[in-house]
């Protein structure tokens, strides 16, 4: 018996991620029916990418990781910057601004702590 599914979905939770040099972030997807995701990274000095879709920044500069599953291909697009000048040295994805270390809070403007890398 074989089962063929007419229209398999694959989708990317989120299509990119700033993260600071030597941090990461982890690539989550949705697929219909669950099959073997890859990923590969277009520029591996900027971000490697490991078979569990965790991203590393390297350096400094832009990558785009490549996610195929069930035949279709997804873009993931990150971005690694150094230690920000003066001080800054987290970024919110939300509001787009670098913030100084402070556990648990921002101190420049609201962003839940899970919108924070660095």
């Amino acid at each position: 018996c074989k089962v063929v599914v007419k229209n398999p979905a694959f989708s990317l939770v989120k299509s990119s991620a700033t993260i600071k040099k030597g941090k990461t972030t982890t690539i989550r997807s949705k697929a219909a029916p669950a099959g073997k995701v890859t990923y590969t990274s277009s520029n591996k000095k900027v971000a490697a990418v490991n078979s569990k879709g965790v991203v590393k920044g390297i350096k400094k500069g832009k990558a785009t990781i490549t996610v195929k599953c069930n035949g279709i291909t997804k873009k993931f697009v990150v971005t690694v910057y150094g230690k920000p000048v003066g001080g800054w040295d987290r970024y919110c994805q939300r509001s787009h601004l670098f913030l100084r270390r402070d556990p648990g809070r921002c101190t420049k403007g609201p962003c839940p702590g899970e919108e924070l890398t660095g």
